[in-house]
């Protein structure tokens, strides 16, 4: 029985070794270091260099007008939604033209409300 227990001790004890191992990573040696105490030099960058950019100017109509607070822009394939203040929960739709469809205000706390 006494073997037993010493074979079961031995187990647990070579189970339990800590062993260090090499991790490498290929994306290690693909990132790029920047040495933040440096001077960099100030270089002017075209938007357009960086990124698509389109603009869409929103039309501006009696209902389309948008408080100054805005709290969201989305963009889908097919509409631009614009969430409008805060405190009106005023949601307003414009196609991909810029042109004002709707503006929807649903909101609330209960059944087919929502909240911002």
């Amino acid at each position: 029985m006494d073997k037993i227990y010493l074979w079961f001790l031995l187990l647990i004890s070579c189970s339990c070794s800590h062993t260090k191992e090499k991790v490498s990573n290929d994306m290690d040696s693909s990132l790029c270091i920047i040495d933040v105490t440096c001077e960099y030099p100030v270089e002017k960058v075209n938007i357009h260099d960086v990124a698509d950019v389109e603009y869409v100017p929103l039309e501006t109509t009696r209902n389309s007008l948008l408080a100054s607070d805005c709290s969201a822009f989305r963009i889908s394939d097919d509409y631009i939604t614009v969430a409008s203040g805060v405190d009106n929960g005023n949601i307003f739709f414009f196609n991909r033209k810029g042109r004002y469809l709707w503006t929807f205000n649903r909101r609330g706390g209960s059944a087919e409300e929502y909240s911002l």
